[in-house]
C-alpha cells in the first residue's frame, strides 16, 4: 500500500474520537519521519528493547494509545508514542494502536501537551520536561540552573515551606502546574545563573539546592541592586572577611549536607540559612554562625 494511502487512513479523516490503526514497521517509520516533535528527547534503545520484548510475549495490549497535536494551520506533531513505534519497528510486525488527535493552538501547545505525557513505563524526566518546553533556548539558562528553578518554583508555590503529595499535589505531581509556576521564575534563574558564574562545581551544586534557589529568587526579585552585591560573592567567595555574612554561608553551604526533605510546612535548614545571612547582610551585621531564628523572614522583601 502506498504511503500517501496510509496516512490518508489514519490522518486525513481528523477523527474526533480515537480511532484504531495498525501500524507496521514501515508505517511507523513513515510517522516518525513526517509527525515526531522536533524537541522530542532521543531515543533509549534499552527502552525500545524492553517494550519490543512485551509485544514479542503477546503481553502488549491492543489498542494502546498514539496521540497527536494539530496546530490551527494544520499541522500534525506526534507528542505520545515516540518510544512505542521504535517498539514496533523492533519487533518487526504490526500492532494495532488508538490515534488520538488533539486540536491546539500552535506549537507552544504542542509543547505543553507534549510535556505532560508520560510514557507507560518510564516517566520524562526533569530535564526531558524543560526541554521540550524550550526553556534552555528561550532563557539562555543551562540545565542544572533551569532543572534548579523548576524545584525551586514548587518552594515558592506553597510559601517557601516543605511540602508532599498529600498537602501540594498540584507542586509535587502536575507537571501542567510545576510548568506554569516556573513559568514566573526562570527570567529571575538566568539573572540567578549570572551571579553564579564564577562559583567552583562543587560549590555551584551546592548553590543549586531547590530551596537555596528559591530564596535567591525572591531577593532577586525583589532587591536585585542588594542580590547582585549577595549572591556573586557567596559563590566565589572573593576578597571577603572574616564576619561577612557572605562568607559565612558559603562555609556552611560547602560543610551543611542538608539531606533528605524537610517536614511538611516547615523551612528546609538550606533556606534558613540562606535567610539568615542574607538578613545580616541586608542590615549591614555581621555573623559568624546562623543559628535559626524565631521567625522566617527575608529583609527587603514580601518575608519580613
Amino acid at each position: 500500500m502506498e504511503t500517501g494511502m496510509r496516512k490518508t487512513t489514519v490522518f486525513d479523516e481528523r477523527p474526533a474520537q480515537p480511532k484504531s490503526v495498525t501500524i507496521d514497521p514501515q508505517f511507523a517509520q513513515e510517522i516518525l519521519n513526517e509527525y515526531a516533535f522536533y524537541r522530542q528527547r532521543p531515543v533509549y534503545p534499552h527502552h525500545v528493547k524492553m517494550l519490543a520484548g512485551i509485544m514479542q510475549s503477546g503481553q502488549w495490549l491492543a489498542d494502546d494509545q498514539l496521540t497527536f497535536c494539530e496546530t490551527s494551520d494544520k499541522r500534525l506533531f506526534l507528542v505520545n508514542g515516540y518510544h512505542r513505534l521504535h517498539a514496533v519497528k523492533e519487533y518487526g510486525r504490526p500492532i494495532r494502536f488508538s490515534t488520538r488527535i488533539l486540536k491546539v493552538r500552535d506549537e507552544q501547545d504542542v509543547a505543553t501537551a507534549y510535556a505532560t505525557f508520560d510514557t507507560m513505563a518510564r516517566k520524562r524526566s526533569e530535564g526531558e520536561i524543560i526541554h521540550g518546553m524550550g526553556v534552555l533556548e528561550t532563557y539562555g539558562l543551562s540545565k542544572g540552573v533551569a532543572a534548579a528553578v523548576y524545584r525551586a518554583a514548587a518552594y515558592l508555590a506553597n510559601g517557601l515551606r516543605a511540602f508532599n503529595y498529600q498537602t501540594a499535589p498540584d507542586s509535587s505531581r502536575n507537571v501542567l502546574n510545576r510548568l506554569i509556576q516556573a513559568g514566573e521564575y526562570w527570567n529571575y534563574g538566568k539573572k540567578y545563573q549570572d551571579m553564579i558564574h564564577g562559583a567552583a562545581l562543587k560549590h555551584k551544586a551546592r548553590m543549586l539546592v531547590a530551596p537555596v534557589v528559591a530564596v535567591a529568587i525572591v531577593t532577586i526579585r525583589h532587591q536585585f541592586s542588594r542580590a547582585s552585591e549577595f549572591w556573586p560573592a557567596v559563590a566565589t567567595m572573593s576578597n571577603l572577611s572574616n564576619g561577612d555574612p557572605r562568607l559565612t554561608l558559603a562555609k556552611y553551604l560547602d560543610d551543611r549536607r542538608y539531606n533528605g526533605a524537610a517536614p511538611d510546612g516547615t523551612y528546609h535548614p538550606a533556606s534558613v540559612d540562606c535567610s539568615l545571612a542574607w538578613n545580616a547582610f541586608f542590615e549591614r551585621r555581621k555573623i559568624n554562625i546562623l543559628r535559626n531564628a524565631s521567625a522566617f523572614r527575608l529583609a527587603g522583601t514580601p518575608w519580613r
